[in-house]
């Protein structure tokens, strides 16, 4: 352990010279395994099975790069219902909506769509919007430096409304944000930039949320992560998943979603660019079965072992990829396929919605395209209207 210690130290000191032609940030895997001591392995020529099997992983990198155990709360959602631990106060899900600090419209359309439903014959439903802090591509909200001074200690909105009202927020994003999140009392924000590189984080930051809650008693039969140009079927979601995994037994260690195989990538129409696992130049190469990020369902038993595994699993960018594919496989758990209760593809959901059907939307999750915001907010109030009128037959 000792010598392995320091040459991982003589390594990154011989980088900080410039000794060594690696690119930054480099990711060292520490395995340990009960048949053999404990191996640095260079990540490139790590193989899969040594990064998902069942050695004991820990991934050490530069001191720079984020903890996802460090995550703190800015703001935090506040539902009067969750007083009590009382089974029949607990939500059957909690929706947990990915955004973007600037995406107010987007999440004004789902409170007035489909996340307006708050229970579905008994079974309580609760959306949260998951955001980061303004990137820099919006103007700065916090500058890297407050983020990890004094100053950001987490705002709890809801304690002290007399602070609210004393504070002047309408000219700025940080402003509209604070006053969002005490309008609606649904806004989950972490201290950490909202970029594509900090995908992981965003996760992690819902996770480590609901982990709290179930420790207070609030504990929901699903935690449903999906996005916010995503539109849900919510009816059709509700029946389904208490017709088929009302059991105990049918959602113990439960990852139900859309299953994308393995070496393909994302099939969404606005992801951006994928970059390579760490070590290989194929960007699909060795990306394990994973979810679709429109939407995956966990049972609140997983919530716990997917926070301590993360501090195992060496880290990757897309936060989907990495609970749903790494940290998932190292966890030997299989998703349960859900597929055909899912389209990204305009022409199948279109066909629904511009024809005399009665029958409801035969998807759960309909994945529109945000590049169009015109247009995608224009499909998401025809799909609901079709979808209550068909529901009030």
């Amino acid at each position: 352990r000792e010598n392995h210690s320091r040459g991982l130290v003589d390594l990154l000191h011989a980088k900080k010279m410039g000794a060594l032609n690696v690119i930054f940030p480099i990711m060292i895997v520490v395995v340990e395994t009960a048949a053999s001591p404990i191996q640095i392995v260079s990540t490139t020529s790590t193989s899969k099975d040594s990064l998902t099997g069942p050695d004991k992983m820990i991934a050490l990198t530069l001191p720079d790069v984020v903890d996802l155990r460090d995550i703190q709360f800015r703001l935090e959602p506040k539902f009067e219902s969750y007083t009590t631990s009382n089974a029949s106060s607990n939500p059957f899900f909690q929706i947990l909506v990915h955004s973007k600090p600037g995406h107010f419209e987007a999440r004004s359309l789902i409170r007035k769509t489909w996340g307006s439903v708050k229970e579905i014959e008994g079974h309580i439903v609760r959306v949260a919007f998951l955001i980061g802090s303004q990137s820099s591509a919006e103007g700065k909200f916090f500058s890297d430096q407050k983020l990890n001074s004094a100053e950001s200690i987490p705002i709890k909105v809801f304690r002290d409304l007399r602070s609210i009202s004393s504070l002047k927020r309408k000219s700025n994003l940080a402003g509209r944000l604070t006053e969002e999140a005490y309008t609606y009392g649904d806004i989950l924000q972490g201290s950490f930039l909202d970029t594509p590189q900090n995908d992981s984080i965003k996760h992690m930051l819902g996770l480590k949320w609901a982990q709290e809650q179930i420790a207070s008693g609030i504990k929901p039969d699903f935690i449903l992560k999906t996005e916010d140009h995503v539109f849900i079927e919510i009816f059709h979601l509700v029946n389904f998943v208490q017709a088929v995994y009302s059991s105990k037994k049918a959602h113990e260690r439960s990852l139900i979603c859309d299953v994308i195989p393995r070496g393909t990538g994302p099939r969404e129409n606005n992801m951006i660019s994928l970059v390579p696992l760490p070590g290989h130049q194929d960007p699909v190469e060795l990306y394990p079965d994973y979810c679709s990020g429109s939407g995956f369902l966990l049972s609140p038993d997983l919530v716990s072992e997917i926070l301590e595994t993360s501090t195992k699993v060496p880290k990757f960018w897309n936060g989907d990829i990495y609970v749903t594919g790494l940290i998932r496989q190292a966890l030997r758990i299989s998703p349960k396929y859900l597929n055909l209760r899912y389209s990204n593809d305009e022409q199948s959901y279109m066909k629904w919605l511009e024809s005399k059907s009665t029958l409801p939307l035969p998807y759960i999750f309909v994945t529109l395209n945000a590049s169009n915001p015109d247009g995608m907010v224009d499909v998401f109030k025809r799909l609901w209207t079709k979808t209550i009128s068909i529901q009030n037959q």
